[in-house]
């Protein structure tokens, strides 16, 4: 029997980078806002500016003071751990470019996490390289339709960005009929 191909992207998925940006925006320019990935969710009137959302998202995704804060979502670090020592096939493919793909690098290494990370650079390079595998995790709505075309199993990370009360019509299309999880734990082969 063929080993699965497996994967993930890494920000909303693996790690909650939501929860950082809410505290990188606190932090930088004492502002509450809802943890979110997304900047439709983070520009509203007492909240960010479409200026201080690039700030706070480049903050976030690229200074290494931030660290600590991130978080990896519920039981993911567990369940990495285990698929490696199991020798299944997994990997972490993300759009990010340069300087946020070394931070993902480096939280990784912190967190004694050795799991192959890629790093596309845009989207549309980020689908090409999951049409070896069989099974993909991803947090963003509008990302599914490529993918549903190279991946046989998509599997949507529950964040605060993907709810039924936040989705476009659209996407609420392209959610339609992917399984959901909220916790690694909740994965089984």
């Amino acid at each position: 029997m063929k080993n699965l191909g497996l994967g993930t992207d890494f920000d909303g998925t693996l790690v909650d980078t939501g929860e950082l940006q809410k505290y990188v925006a606190n932090e930088l320019f004492g502002k509450e806002i809802p943890a979110t990935c997304r900047g439709k969710n983070a520009i509203f009137k007492g909240g960010l500016t479409s200026q201080e959302y690039e700030i706070v998202s480049t903050e976030a995704l690229t200074n290494i003071k931030y660290l600590d804060k991130l978080k990896f979502q519920p039981n993911a670090k567990k369940v990495l751990i285990s698929l490696v020592e199991r020798k299944i096939p997994f990997e972490i493919i993300t759009a990010r470019e340069e300087k946020e793909f070394n931070f993902a690098q480096q939280y990784l290494k912190k967190n004694e996490v050795y799991v192959p990370l890629k790093f596309t650079g845009n989207e549309q390079d980020k689908i090409l390289a999951c049409r070896n595998l069989d099974i993909y995790f991803e947090d963003m709505p509008y990302q599914l339709g490529l993918l549903r075309q190279v991946v046989p199993k998509l599997i949507l990370f529950n964040t605060y960005d993907n709810g039924e009360s936040v989705l476009t019509e659209e996407e609420k299309e392209q959610v339609r009929n992917i399984e959901r999880i909220s916790d690694w734990n909740q994965f089984t082969l």
